[in-house]
């Protein structure tokens, strides 16, 4: 008689066994891998986007974008457009290129906060300070200080400020731009999600405090150069003219929660 080797069902149990321990030990590897593979891309676009403000004060003689209430378009995304061939990839962090359908901002119908892992969304159809066919949509965020404003002692306008590599430019963001000031106090722990969602606090600091990137996010300088800064660092630079920094502050009391 002919007999057929086969595994038993024994076997066959501790083959699986094993495949399923290797890869409970592999993917939080995988994952991780995968998280930095995003955080270099990440930064890969914020150095592009410190580029493309370059090319703009170069030919702009210095001055960076303009601010003005009275007209529309005042946005880096419109801005910037020329520098960037609007290719729409370049707006989405790869940590937070899904788009929130969870956050209304309660203002515009059909517009969205975005959060640590979602991108923010606009309803071009009803903010007049984007273009129509703009997709409205992105997880980077500006600091608006950095603009030509008449009027304003607090803003740079120009490039060539003094210690430009401490003026914040572009960076990770619940929003597509903020004025952060110093009567945004030091908080005890990084804003939350839901704190951000309240309507008041879109244009603070809190658009940028989070961990999106490890423990914190990535930004343009004013001088070109891209960093990644930790969620309690955020207070350090000089968002404006007139921010004070915290340097000489313990900061050791501060617990960082997500």
């Amino acid at each position: 008689m002919n007999h057929k080797k086969a595994f038993t069902l024994i076997e066959l149990l501790v083959v699986i066994s094993i495949i399923a321990l290797l890869l409970a030990i592999m993917m939080p590897a995988l994952s991780m891998v995968k998280e930095k593979a995003r955080a270099v891309v990440g930064m890969s676009r914020v150095k592009q986007w410190g580029l493309c403000y370059q090319l703009f004060t170069n030919d702009h003689d210095g001055s960076f974008p303009e601010f003005t209430p009275e007209t529309t378009n005042t946005t880096f995304m419109y801005d910037l457009k020329d520098y960037y061939s609007d290719i729409d990839e370049m707006r989405f962090c790869p940590s937070a290129k899904k788009i929130s359908q969870s956050n209304p901002t309660g203002v515009q119908q059909g517009s969205f906060f975005g959060s640590t892992l979602q991108a923010w969304k606009v309803n071009a159809g009803e903010a007049n300070w984007l273009e129509d066919d703009d997709i409205g949509a992105g997880s980077y965020g500006e600091n608006s200080y950095i603009r030509k404003r008449a009027g304003s002692s607090k803003a740079w306008g120009r490039a060539n400020m003094p210690r430009a590599n401490t003026v914040p430019v572009l960076m990770d963001a619940r929003w597509n731009n903020a004025w952060p000031d110093n009567n945004q106090p030091l908080r005890t722990s990084a804003t939350t999600e839901e704190e951000f969602y309240n309507y008041n606090n879109w244009s603070t600091i809190s658009c940028f405090v989070m961990k999106r990137h490890g423990d914190g996010i990535n930004m343009t300088m004013a001088d070109g150069s891209a960093i990644k800064a930790d969620a309690e660092e955020l207070w350090q630079f000089r968002w404006n003219r007139d921010f004070e920094r915290e340097e000489n502050k313990d900061l050791s009391f501060m617990k960082w929660d997500n």
